[in-house]
């Protein structure tokens, strides 16, 4: 069942999550992780947060990110999960 659009609030930073089905294996290779860290960096980062920190690893990935502005996170919800705001 696919996920509804969540707003992050501006000024907030955020916990971006997500791991593969039964622990597997995500990224297979290099340009794997180049690709996904473009893909978020188009759809994400350039309009709605800065990216604090990252590490991507086999199986998962964790990103924090603070919010810059208003939006709706739009695209596929199995990307990443967002929970409450960090404080």
């Amino acid at each position: 069942m696919p996920r509804r659009a969540r707003t992050l609030a501006t000024g907030e930073y955020y916990h971006l999550y997500n791991r593969g089905n039964n622990r597997q294996a995500i990224f297979f290779e290099r340009e794997n992780y180049l690709y996904f860290l473009r893909q978020f960096r188009y759809f994400v980062a350039a309009e709605t947060a800065d990216v604090v920190a990252y590490c991507l690893m086999p199986n998962h990935y964790h990103l924090l990110v603070y919010s810059v502005r208003r939006r709706a996170i739009e695209g596929d919800a199995a990307i990443y999960d967002v929970r409450t705001p960090m404080r």
